[in-house]
């Protein structure tokens, strides 16, 4: 029986060619007359990506040494239009000697054939953080962000990617000492209706109590732009201090609205998790639970308790009939004395609810004291992805910074069709630096409307040979996407050093580059479509290997079978072609004596499929 199913292009790492031109990355200048900053950013990172659509560079549309895109769940920080154009933003920042006074909104524009050039230059004149994005009337657009005076700073123009911007300041209300940490959208026909979220500011942050909670989330809304607010600074029934003590910034984030319904979803991690949904453009409100924590809103002060949480990493999604959808990573946590910590494991997993589905619990989420087997949610559907590799090749480092699980910061899109694309970062098993490992950007879809999810579809988005040692994090989609080019759209931010500085410094400040990412999704009526027909590329034993090493390869159906192995800079050193071969395992005996010490990559080919590992030459 045909079927419809949804094909994921997935490029190859074309080494050769790549190695006979290493092509710098694309990049562009000031994006205004603005002085540049006053140093040089010494690397261009990754210059060749997994998608074809970038024609072998990275699109690299801005730089920051800032490096904290979000304390948790990631921002709407890009809008594609239909006309063709996108706009996007991240949280930039220069000049560390100063404790990033210059800190604020980068922002960058694609014309439908170019971007702009590299800003160098906040689009505030005041120092902010964290920027939401969206469209504004009918040919505009705006960005949301707080400012250092804890308000929330605004500013739009009525031509996208042209002309002055304007501002306006929204504050808080009185009794509370200011706003941070907000999340805009846009709804209405033109998009002229501001709908904003954000958090009074907690008592650690130099806040005081607000209505009983020690940092309250707060709805408005505008009809005219920002002249006023109805209704303003709103505490949402279902989020007050008779359900939550207090509630933490970022733990937050909207869905693209359907018409007059609109939604978002707040998940601190160790409270109830739960959607505000209205269906009458934000004058009502119903409190809907995804995750029931014991203690419901308050953190409990209990001694040894081991119990299942979330990452306050979520994400959120309307499908066509107005479901809300809801994304989240996956993180149990011990209690001692009051105090929340994690020891030396940190969990896998990338969960899923929809409103069709019971709420999940910590009893659930925990699995017991197996942290890092998450299988047992896969049966009743909450499993949406994971890291896919034997725990033994994860390693036992990976950076606190993010406070996140191994597989985390997802976004999600879902199609007139209902068939929907979550893309999230994730431990790159196998790949780290200093006992560190790095992070890459993937992608998993659910051709059913999250009934099940095709862990054959698990792409490594940035999975090429030069993204193998870069930290690709804090992805951000946009929610749209036309039939004009089909393609997802997604910027990241990406170093050369695992973790970040900003929290726990991982290591110090360094240039990070914010990517652009197109992601093909197409539809093709066919039989059928193999999308890996590899289950499984071992680790090659002994690793470093002196004389010979050996691999093991476990392949689905008949097809043929090969190995390539090539230096780090992309010149092929050796090959094995076995031929068509059946289903099951194979094993490559590798003679490594006449290979310079040094690290390699192998990479094995079976029909469309291909998975590539490294190996240590002594």
């Amino acid at each position: 029986m045909k079927k419809l199913l949804l094909f994921v292009l997935i490029a190859g790492f074309a080494v050769s060619a790549v190695a006979q031109n290493r092509t710098l990355a694309k990049r562009y200048g000031p994006i205004n007359n603005n002085v540049a900053h006053e140093y040089e950013f010494t690397k261009n990172f990754s210059p060749v990506t997994s998608n074809n659509f970038t024609d072998g560079e990275d699109i690299i549309i801005g730089e920051t040494r800032y490096d904290l895109q979000s304390n948790s769940s990631v921002q709407n920080r890009i809008w594609a239009y239909e006309d063709g154009t996108i706009g996007a933003t991240w949280t930039l920042g220069f000049d560390d000697g100063t404790g990033f006074s210059d800190r604020g909104t980068g922002y960058n524009y694609y014309d439908g054939s170019d971007w702009g050039t590299i800003p160098t230059e906040r689009v505030e004149p005041v120092k902010t953080g964290w920027p939401s994005y969206a469209p504004f009337g009918p040919n505009g657009e705006i960005t949301c962000s707080h400012s250092s005076n804890n308000s929330i700073h605004f500013s739009w123009r009525d031509t996208k990617g042209e002309g002055d911007w304007n501002y306006f300041e929204f504050e808080g209300p009185e009794g509370a000492p200011g706003l941070l940490w907000p999340r805009m959208i846009t709804s209405g026909e033109n998009h002229d209706i501001i709908h904003l979220i954000a958090l009074t500011t907690p008592v650690a942050n130099g806040g005081t109590l607000y209505e009983g909670q020690d940092g309250a989330l707060l709805y408005s809304r505008s009809v005219d732009g920002g002249e006023t607010w109805e209704p303003e600074n709103m505490i949402v029934d279902g989020l007050g201090s008779d359900y939550y003590a207090r509630l933490s910034g970022d733990d937050y984030a909207w869905a693209k609205p359907q018409g007059n319904t609109l939604a978002f979803c707040y998940f601190s991690g160790y409270t109830d998790g739960i959607v505000l949904k209205s269906e009458d453009g934000g004058d009502s409100w119903d409190r809907i639970e995804f995750f029931e924590f014991p203690w419901g809103g308050n953190e409990p002060d209990i001694v040894e308790t081991f119990f299942g949480a979330g990452d306050g990493y979520n994400a959120i999604a309307l499908d066509n009939s107005g479901k809300a959808h809801v994304v989240f990573g996956r993180f149990p946590i011990k209690l001692e004395e009051g105090d929340f910590f994690t020891s030396y494991y940190y969990p896998n997993g990338l969960l899923y609810w929809n409103e069709d589905m019971d709420p999940l619990d910590t009893t659930q989420v925990a699995g017991g004291y197996a942290y890092y087997l998450p299988d047992n949610l896969q049966e009743d559907g909450y499993l949406c992805s994971k890291v896919y590799a034997p725990f033994e090749e994860l390693g036992d480092e990976y950076p606190p910074g993010y406070q996140s699980s191994l597989s985390s910061m997802p976004q999600i899109y879902i199609d007139d069709m209902d068939q929907i694309f979550v893309s999230y970062s994730a431990i790159a098993a196998g790949f780290e630096t200093d006992g560190k490992n790095f992070r890459h950007v993937y992608g998993i879809y659910s051709p059913d409307g999250g009934a099940t999810w095709d862990t054959n579809s698990v792409t490594d988005y940035t999975g090429d040979v030069y993204h193998l040692f870069s930290e690709c994090v804090f992805p951000s989609l946009s929610p749209t996407l036309y039939e004009s080019d089909h393609l997802l759209k997604l910027v990241y931010q990406t170093s050369d050093q695992p973790g970040i500085s900003i929290r726990h410094e991982e290591h110090g400040i360094i240039d990070n580059n914010i990517v652009y990412l197109p992601i093909p999704w197409l539809y093709t009526d066919i039989e059928e479509v193999e999308v890996n027909n590899i289950s499984y590329v071992s680790q090659n034993y002994p690793n470093p290997a002196s004389d010979r090493t050996m691999i093991q390869v476990n392949t689905k159906t008949r097809s043929d079978l090969s190995m390539t192995i090539t230096n780090l800079v992309g010149k092929k050193v050796a090959e094995i072609n076995k031929g068509a071969v059946d289903a099951g395992v194979h094993y490559f005996n590798i003679d490594v004596n006449d290979l310079p010490e040094g690290m390699y990559l192998y990479t094995v080919h079976s029909g469309q499929s291909k998975t590539t590992m490294k190996m240590v030459v002594r």
